[in-house]
């Protein structure tokens, strides 16, 4: 997805979001695919966490550190 966006073309919708995303998924992909089914496709945390195959409590975890990640960024990016 960060090449490009997604193979129907459709991506993240704005390239500032898009850049923190691939920079995230270049750290720890896993968390990435995490937010990428959270936020973008709307997801619960537990149908997430059983589309990727961990547990809930594990989501819940990566769940908070890419939020706080991001939050990091965004913050940076100011």
């Amino acid at each position: 997805m960060c090449a490009g966006g997604t193979p129907d073309g459709r991506g993240i919708a704005r390239p500032r979001s898009r850049r923190r995303h691939c920079r995230l998924a270049e750290e720890d992909p896993s968390k990435a695919d995490l937010v990428k089914l959270r936020f973008f496709a709307g997801l619960s945390l537990p149908q997430a966490a059983a589309v990727l195959g961990i547990s809930p409590t594990t989501a819940d975890r990566h769940w908070a550190y890419a939020r706080a990640w991001l939050y990091n960024e965004l913050r940076r990016e100011e």
